[in-house]
Parts: C-alpha cells; structure tokens; sequence
C-alpha cells in the first residue's frame, strides 16, 4: 500500500515500524494490541491466532491480528521464549478525551535478555544480558541483569575463557557489534545457543546516559570492557527508551580469582543440572537450603566460580564457620529471612515504575524482619564478627529503615488488591 493513501492510523503503525524493524509490533488500539503484514502473519502462526485482515474491501487487505490488552503477558512471554523480540506502542492519551487521532509511541521493547514482567523471570537464577566485545586477542563482556540492577565486567585473553564466562553466566541474550559475528558463530559452535543481536551504534554515546554516569568505572578498567559495558546499557536503555534503567556500581571481576568452569565441566560435574538436563538431582538442588530468591542467586554465582585464592577461601570459611557456631543467631536469622520478598527485584521495579500495590505490601512486610536481624546481630562480639565479614567498626549492621516501614504501615492497607484500579490501597 503507497504512504498516499495510508489511513493515519497506519501512517503512526508504519513509522513505529520503521523505527523497530527487528520487533514484532504491539500496537495499541482500544483494548487489543494489533499486529499487521509479516508481523501478524507470524504472531498468528506461533500464538495460534486468527488471522483477519484490515479494509477487507479493497485488492490488498491488511493481514491483522490481535491480542486483548489484558491478556497480552502471556501471549509476549510466549514470543520472547521462543527468540522474537516485542515492541509496545502504547496511545499516550485517553481516546475519549483526545480530538482526532490518538498520540501512539514505543514506549518498551521486550527481548530474551531484558524480561517483560515477572513471569519471564526464573526467582533463583539470574538474567543477564551479554555485550561482547574483540579486538586485536583480548576479549571482553558485560552482563547486565536489569531485573535486579547487577551489572558486571570482565576481559580475558582466549576465545575460550570467555566462552567459559558466558557458559557460567547463562546469558538470555548476547549483544554484540557487527565486527564480532565470526566470536558470535564460535559460542554456536560450542553449543551456546543464546540469540544474538547485532549493533552498529557508536557506543561513545553511552558517556551521556545518565545509567553511565552512575557507574563507578574506576582508572583500572579497561577501555575494550568499558565498551562493553556502553553496548549494554545502550542496548538496555533503546528497550527502555522512556526510563532510566537503574543500575549498580560496575564489579569488574578478574577472571584469574575463580576457577573457569566450562559448559562441559559443569555439565560432567552436574553442578546445576544433570546429565539428562534436569535440575532436581544436581549438586545445586542438594544443597540449596536459601531462604530467599537473591540468597539462591547468590549461592548459584558461587558454585559456578570456585574460589582459586587461599586468604578468600578461608574467608568464606570463617563466614560459614560463624553461623555453624552461633545458632541461636541462625535461627533468628533464616526465621526472619522466611518473610523477606525478592527485595532486589522490588527494588528495580519501583524504579522502573512498575510495583503494584501487592509489591508495596511485600515490601512492608520484608522491612518488617529487619530489626530482628538486626538485634540477633547485635548480641554477638562484634569484632570478631565485623572481621569476618570485613564490616567497618562504626557502620551499623543493617538500616532498619524504620522510615519507610513506618511510612508504608500507616499509608498501605492491609491486604491492598493486585491493580491500583481497583481502589482500597491506601488507608
């Protein structure tokens, strides 16, 4: 169909397009989201939609097909699952009050690597998101999980190092630029089949994005990993064009401090799954005894790199040894630990803009449990134990946040519903 005789609705469809070539386009009208042309020819076929067509008069109908509005998670997750990526655009004003035609924009691009809602996300593993970067024999990546707000750094010296790395991180998604597709067909070869996506952008940009300027990137950083953590963020931010994406302090992890545990290490080794691909029944699901989601986390990133310095070693034992001695505080501890939410997550989606009512109230009850660590901390010798820990002397153990719990207790119901929409949120 010529531009000339585009309908303005389609003229805002094809512009959206036009800026997100590799997506499937969700666009928003009234309580459905349509796709049209290709895009709706392959949502009908791998959603099991019907395929309809738009101005079924004329010689050329449209292909169409939608989804409703309020049932679009399931339906993303199914594409996103399967490698597709997902463009949203949104009406940016209400029809009813709006003369004319409706404001539309992409306000969100959804791809393996950065998660639609919670239901893309696994609670006890990570989601990274991979840059990748070459030049002249060294090698460098950058993960970044936007759900918790980790972003990481390493470079290495082998093809094979860092292939190891990526085997370690499991990667939803690897971005990379055009020059590195040859590094990208090796990581196929060795069996890593994580969707790939090409950029060309020019990651000097990255130095104005306010994610960038959060990063303590440090004068020991090298330039080939500050690439990559520029194509990261700059990846992150096109899918979140509308947000900052929040983000930690860059840890630039050496790869000589830990062991480099290949896929087919901890494949024979059955570190987190077995030998027939099953989680229950590895090394992982034994001894995983974490009472929250960002604690498995954590004991996943550890078993995936083995400590290779004794001083670390026997300062992770002292750690452990700590909690084997004192049980009483253990106990008080895993007992408070038993009601605290995935804080971490809560956390991004609060500054993403996206926490519910019923995250409002995980997040009451979460803050609830910390003066009971803290207090359990409290009746220990406290120099043996900040030596342990590394912990300053004149720092508290936990902030309470009395605060905000406070604030949360006396303006939250107290079992506020699921949307905002339905009322009852605030006292």
């Amino acid at each position: 169909m010529g531009e000339s005789s585009e309908t303005p609705v389609m003229r805002q469809y094809r512009l959206a397009k036009e800026q997100n070539p590799d997506a499937l386009l969700f666009f928003r009208l009234g309580d459905f989201y349509e796709l049209f042309y290709d895009d709706a020819v392959v949502a009908s076929r791998v959603l099991d939609l019907t395929l309809t067509s738009r101005n079924k008069s004329v010689e050329n109908p449209i292909p169409m097909a939608g989804v409703p509005y309020h049932a679009a998670s399931g339906y993303i997750q199914k594409l996103i699952d399967m490698g597709y990526k997902v463009a949203l655009c949104e009406q940016m004003a209400d029809p009813a009050k709006t003369k004319g035609i409706v404001p539309r924009e992409v306000v969100r691009v959804v791809t393996p690597g950065v998660a639609f809602d919670d239901g893309g996300l696994t609670p006890r593993e990570n989601h990274f998101l991979v840059a990748i970067e070459a030049f002249r024999g060294s090698f460098a990546l950058s993960a970044l999980d936007v759900s918790t707000g980790e972003i990481i750094g390493c470079e290495f010296d082998s093809e094979g190092a860092m292939v190891a790395e990526l085997a370690r991180l499991e990667p939803k998604e690897i971005v990379c630029a055009e020059s590195a597709r040859p590094f990208a067909n090796l990581t196929r070869a060795q069996g890593l089949r994580t969707p790939h996506t090409f950029l060309t952008e020019n990651c000097d940009s990255a130095a104005e994005l306010p994610e960038w300027e959060r990063l303590d990137l440090g004068e020991r950083t090298s330039s080939l990993v500050k690439t990559a953590v520029a194509r990261v963020l700059l990846y992150a931010r096109r899918c979140e064009p509308s947000k900052v994406v929040p983000v930690r302090r860059l840890e630039v992890v050496t790869p000589g401090d830990t062991m480099m545990l290949d896929e087919q290490v901890q494949s024979h080794l059955e570190l987190t799954h077995t030998l027939t691909g099953e989680k229950q029944g590895s090394l992982l699901e034994q001894i995983d005894h974490t009472r929250t989601a960002a604690g498995a986390r954590l004991l996943r990133r550890m078993l995936l790199a083995p400590l290779r310095r004794v001083a670390d070693i026997q300062r992770r034992l002292d750690q452990v040894e700590f909690f084997v001695r004192h049980v009483a505080v253990r106990t008080q501890v895993q007992t408070a630990l038993d009601s605290i939410y995935d804080v971490e997550r809560l956390a991004q989606k609060f500054a993403l803009g996206r926490a519910t009512p019923k995250d409002c109230a995980a997040l009451r009850l979460s803050l609830k449990q910390l003066p009971v660590m803290a207090s359990a901390f409290e009746q220990l010798p406290v120099s043996e134990v900040r030596a342990s820990f590394d912990w300053p002397q004149e720092e508290p153990w936990i902030d309470r946040c009395d605060d905000l719990c406070a604030w949360l207790e006396r303006a939250l119901t107290c079992d506020p519903p699921l949307k905002a929409a339905d009322g009852g949120v605030i006292r």
